[in-house]
């Protein structure tokens, strides 16, 4: 934004083409105004030659809106995509369309009552992307027109920004637009340069020929009115050249107290500036950054700076303005109004009408985090339970602080490791986070970089380790690294940055690919992850696109997961420098290679993401639908690994709910009627399929909800959109059961070492509807059984010993005298036999916490118990001798049978399976509990 006299403009704009959104874009007037017509003309042929409507000639529809009060996208006519309700743009021949707002924006822009734009509503932009009729292709990023009052105006629309720097000798254009002027005149500092009158355009091209810095003005006359705009220009000579001073790194280097000296890697370009709060924001001698002898690095040492107080501060690099890329706070003008004082508290203010873009932070004697937990060791790899999240998707509140009172919840659950969606500084504040721009700084909108550091020392002093989503395979454009070399006719990074490619070298790739090959790349990557793990102690990253740090070229899926001896290596490198600042830090790749590739990252050290597909289908939730499934891949003996560095899942921020799938894709038998579609049943299928997927080895991730039966489709909205919080599932009793069973075989897990160090067989029969874990360890045997199927099948437990086998599931034993005997199940029954008793913690309820409240139960009787048939239940002469109700629980309070009448008082109960259970009766005003045995 640049200094005016009398009036500040909020933006700047072109005559006729808009600054910002490049030539294809042009409006008449030139500087649109509210309550006049607007035609605005589009060209396709001066978009970038990349745009997927470059040299289009085809049928154009606009979708459009309007920014009102701050907001963007309101008023929009018509629906996206439908031709009927929505703009189409005329065509003029020669590539160029035209649409004409007209008679007014407001009335061309109806709220949805179909009324006009009200006086009061402020509005200040024309929103737009142009679309083609099957609404495929289309412009990008959005263009946004400025719009402005009918007021007397002015405005230096070239070029653009408050400063300007050029070399001495140097011609360029000085173009100036305005509105119901009566004439406009420009000043050099105080000398008149050129004076228009009648007309509302001026252009001056101008010449440096004298070094130093100028004052170059435009003003506009209106009878006694005056309003003015206005750049700072500085003319330059080449910088100073020195050496680094000794131990400066790239960023900010904290010198003392009061001094900082500040290092900007840019090689080939002509000169650096760094602006801020310690030099008023211009370029100058004062702010001229000195340059290496090889003209790889711009540095500059500060003085005389206030111990704990914050600066803030941009770079000017030849034509750029940029944020520190190692900044490790970062103020960003659009989204930072959104965060919450409560989230962040005491934020310092954006340097409006200073500041161009993100605005970097450096505070010297900054107080230090006290970091609380002493002597927290981590779990093993092999014992990983992790629980990945989402903050802005788990809590309300999105903060860290709330997340820090949440832990409980996730310690009582069993989780021993959460790995955080990206939290470093990411575009917006509604996103995923995998648009990352500054890696050094924690983003706002989730906290303090202090909050974050309670949270991670919390965490430890519950022993749960922190694993942080690391985005390395590309940034956005809004990185100071992708802006610093840009294409601006492309609008992509440029051929010759030094960190990005041109062009992404392999398929799924978004934004803009970083070149891994490159010592620049290699130089940030590394410094970003000793960053995390010294600065906020961090257990470990993964590792998003990992497959992506290649620069062998392909636009072909499959090929793109070819061996490659060149990423290995690199990931080899990568991995070498984390173990060297700590050797036991997790590295966890999203690879998804040939499993060739895959199995010597996993040998050498490294985990890797199970994808939970094969072969198009995803096994466990093809298992929970009762349809044919092999879990067998999960396995990391099954892809010949000897290390178990698997890290699989059921689900994760990536795919589909299972649940949703369940409710919506899940098998049915007719007759007897089984449906895994009825709500009930199917939290019944994730217990069965997590009572597998735990017991399995390997470390384990969970995603978010997983253990309340999350049924909120991961498209509801959009898929990367916001989607709603359900902690009301965990106060819905059977919810909470999913809950329960999910943490009592995670407390199996972590307290029975057969399940990490046994000798492991899985057995899948019936197209995988029939499925048999058998483990054996020197502690205990195990044996895990479980029907997916939709009707009841046998299957043998294939038991290693003639003995007493305890379920850990039911709390049952059984008497096993033939180790290959079949037992039948029912569909989705599942139990965990185990040869040492262990007490299930989701068994420890009692009577009265199953039924309350709890009343004598001596006034009824049931013969004979035990049972293996019909049992009879005599109430004694309550109600006339007649039962209204009875309830069969089992002893993990599911209920399995309850009914309001029974006829001759007479229950069966030949359909359940041995064992024991509890039983309520009620009989008039009379209700008691009591326990029955069901024998084979």
């Amino acid at each position: 934004m640049k200094r005016s006299i009398q009036v500040l403009f909020l933006s700047i704009i072109s005559l006729p083409v808009l600054l910002g959104q490049g030539a294809h874009l042009e409006t008449d007037p030139g500087i649109p105004t509210k309550g006049q017509p607007i035609t605005i003309y589009f060209r396709t042929d001066q978009l970038a030659s990349s745009a997927e409507l470059y040299l289009y000639e085809g049928d154009l529809y606009a979708h459009t809106g309007v920014t009102i009060d701050g907001d963007r996208w309101q008023n929009v006519r018509g629906s996206w995509g439908v031709n009927s309700t929505q703009p189409q743009l005329e065509y003029l021949g020669s590539y160029r369309y035209k649409l004409e707002i007209t008679p007014d924006i407001e009335n061309y822009y109806l709220d949805g009552s179909n009324n006009p734009i009200s006086e009061a509503e402020a509005v200040t932009e024309i929103c737009l992307v142009i679309r083609d009729a099957t609404a495929d292709l289309q412009t990008s990023p959005d263009d946004f027109i400025e719009v402005f009052e009918q007021e007397l105006s002015v405005s230096i629309s070239s070029p653009s920004g408050r400063s300007v720097i050029k070399d001495r000798y140097e011609t360029f254009d000085i173009k100036v637009a305005s509105l119901l002027a009566d004439s406009v005149l420009l000043y050099i500092d105080d000398t008149e340069v050129k004076k228009v009158i009648g007309s509302d355009q001026l252009s001056y091209t101008y010449y440096t020929a004298e070094l130093g810095g100028y004052w170059v003005k435009a003003i506009a006359h209106q009878a006694l009115e005056t309003v003015a705009d206005s750049f700072y220009l500085y003319v330059a000579t080449d910088p100073v050249q020195e050496v680094l001073p000794a131990g400066v790194e790239d960023g900010i280097n904290y010198i003392s107290d009061t001094e900082v000296t500040l290092v900007l890697t840019a090689p080939g370009k002509s000169h650096a500036f760094v602006t801020g709060d310690f030099n008023n924001w211009l370029p100058g001698d004062d702010s001229y950054m000195k340059v290496t002898p090889d003209r790889e690095k711009f540095w500059k040492t500060i003085t005389g700076l206030t111990p704990g107080g914050e600066y803030r501060y941009q770079y000017v690099v030849d034509d750029v303005t940029i944020a520190d890329p190692y900044t490790e706070k970062v103020l960003d003008p659009w989204n930072d109004k959104y965060i919450d004082e409560e989230t962040y508290p005491g934020l310092i203010e954006y340097p409006e009408g200073l500041g161009d873009g993100h605005v970097s932070i450096l505070q010297t004697a900054e107080p230090e985090y006290q970091w609380q937990t002493t002597g927290y060791t981590r779990p093993e790899k092999t014992d990983l339970v992790i629980y990945e999240l989402l903050i802005r998707d788990f809590l309300a509140a999105h903060n860290y602080q709330t997340l820090i009172d949440t832990l409980g919840y996730l310690d009582k659950l069993g989780v021993n490791a959460i790995e955080l969606m990206p939290v470093n500084e990411f575009d917006g504040n509604d996103s995923w986070g995998y648009n990352p721009s500054f890696y050094f700084a924690p983003d706002k909108y989730y906290g303090t970089k202090s909050k974050l550091k309670e949270f991670i020392d919390s965490c430890h002093s519950r022993g749960i380790a922190v694993i942080v989503d690391m985005v390395l395979n590309h940034a956005t454009g809004s990185s100071p690294l992708a802006k610093l070399y840009w294409d601006d006719a492309n609008n992509r990074t440029a051929a010759d940055n030094p960190w990005f490619n041109e062009f992404a070298t392999h398929p799924y790739n978004v934004f803009h690919d970083f070149n891994h090959d490159s010592e620049y790349t290699r130089y940030h990557a590394m410094r970003v992850m000793k960053h995390w793990i010294e600065e906020y102690k961090v257990d470990g990253y993964r590792f998003d696109l990992s497959k992506g740090f290649t620069q062998r070229v392909t636009t072909d899926v499959g090929a793109w997961g070819n061996y490659d001896a060149n990423r290995i290596a690199l990931w080899k490198m990568y991995a070498d420098y984390m173990w060297s600042i700590d050797p036991d830090t997790y590295i966890i790749l999203e690879h998804f290679a040939d499993n060739n590739e895959e199995t010597e990252l996993a040998e050498y050290g490294m985990m890797l993401w199970s994808s939970p597909f094969l072969n198009g289908k995803k096994p466990f939730s093809e298992a929970a639908m009762a349809y044919d499934s092999d879990i067998s891949w999960f396995l990391y003996e099954q892809r010949g690994w000897t290390n178990p560095n698997l890290v699989s899942y059921m689900e994760s921020h990536d795919e589909e709910r299972i649940m949703v799938e369940l409710l919506a894709n899940g098998n049915i038998n007719i007759s007897p009627y089984y449906s895994t579609r009825y709500i009930l049943t199917a939290f019944d299928r994730i217990k069965l399929t997590a009572a597998f997927f735990f017991t399995m080895p390997g470390p384990k991730m969970l995603w978010q909800f997983g253990e309340l039966g999350y049924d909120v489709s991961i498209n509801y909205n959009g898929r990367t959109s916001a989607k709603p919080i359900r902690w009301n599932y965990y106060s819905e009793s059977n919810r909470k059961k999913i809950y329960d069973e999910f943490s009592s075989f995670l407390s199996l897990r972590k307290n029975h070492p057969a399940f990490t160090e046994g000798t492991f067989l899985l057995t899948q029969e019936a197209g995988g509807r029939m499925k048999r874990i058998n483990i054996s360890h020197t502690s205990m045997d195990v044996v895990v059984l479980g029907n997916f199927d939709v009707v009841s099948n046998s299957i043998s437990g294939e038991f290693t010993r003639t003995s007493y086998w305890y379920d850990y599931v039911t709390g049952d034993s059984i008497n096993v005298t033939g180790v290959s005997d079949l037992l039948v199940l029912k569909p989705g029954e599942y139990r965990i036999y185990t040869t040492k008793k262990i007490n299930n913690p989701n068994l420890s309820v009692s009577v009265k916490d199953l039924f309350a409240p709890e009343t004598d139960n001596s006034w009824f009787s049931i013969y004979p118990n035990p049972a293996n048939g019909i049992i009879t239940i005599d109430p004694g002469d309550e109600a006339g001798g007649q039962v209204s109700g009875v309830r069969v629980s089992g002893l993990d309070g599911r209920v399995l049978i309850d009914i309001n009448k029974i006829a001759g008082n007479r229950l069966d109960l030949s359909q359940l399976r041995q064992g024991i259970y509890l039983l309520e009766v009620t009989a008039g005003k009379r209700r008691g509990v009591k326990r029955i045995i069901k024998t084979e």
